[in-house]
């Protein structure tokens, strides 16, 4: 993922001001500010994130997908690392969108309209989900039990999943997925919001941490020239 923020040439700045023991408050500064612009960046995702999947993925699995893997810490350790995560890209089992009362099996094999026979049995045409916001049949699909890896939102085994049939090979099925958080996370849709949260917080955060750690230094010169 492309850095959101890059804070060097405000640090440098800022650095330019002091003298050494000036120079460690502008560091802790700026780990502090970071850690928490990371904070507000990560929420502000998770929101994002439920908004381009048209609401349908709740933000407590976002929460299990996205990771703050590197927290800023003074001195020299001045990056933090936001990341979200899915099974291979794929992104959630597409039985996550599937209204609740569809999700056993037994649902997809009763008789439709606008089904097919499939020997003396009239199937659904497809299953039926809201994986981008708007409701559709993905024909050719069908509903079984199944296992799949937790980070696919559906895992375990004996759950409920969304499959379809290979064809030439009656054996075997493929998982369907709808969206993933890795690839709305970087969308054109998410990331440019996270741009603008990053860049209007950051001045913020660092002027008010600047402003403790450089005035908790004064006092703290200045309860020792007392003490003389």
């Amino acid at each position: 993922m492309p850095a959101i923020l890059d804070i060097r040439s405000d640090i440098s700045r800022a650095m330019a001001f002091y003298n050494r023991s000036g120079r460690r408050a502008v560091k802790k500064a700026a780990a502090q500010a970071l850690n928490r612009v990371t904070v507000t960046v990560w929420k502000i995702a998770r929101q994002q994130i439920r908004k381009a999947a048209g609401g349908v993925i709740r933000i407590s699995k976002i929460k299990q997908l996205m990771k703050i893997e590197i927290k800023a810490r003074f001195p020299d350790k001045l990056h933090t690392r936001l990341s979200a995560y899915s099974l291979k890209d794929r992104g959630i089992n597409l039985i996550e969108f599937v209204k609740k009362a569809q999700k056993n099996p037994s649902y997809w094999k009763t008789r439709s309209d606008k089904g097919k026979t499939k020997g003396s049995k009239q199937y659904r045409a497809g299953v039926t989900a809201k994986a981008w916001g708007v409701e559709r049949t993905y024909r050719g699909t069908f509903i079984q039990y199944g296992r799949v890896g937790r980070e696919s939102g559906a895992g375990g085994i004996g759950k409920a999943l969304v499959f379809s049939g290979v064809p030439g090979n009656p054996k075997k099925v493929n998982f369907i997925f709808g969206p993933s958080v890795k690839m709305l996370f970087v969308s054109k849709t998410v990331l440019p919001v996270l741009y603008n949260v990053a860049n209007i917080r950051w001045p913020i955060e660092f002027e008010r941490a600047l402003s403790f750690h450089v005035g908790f230094r004064k006092k703290r010169a200045a309860a020792r020239s007392r003490k003389f």
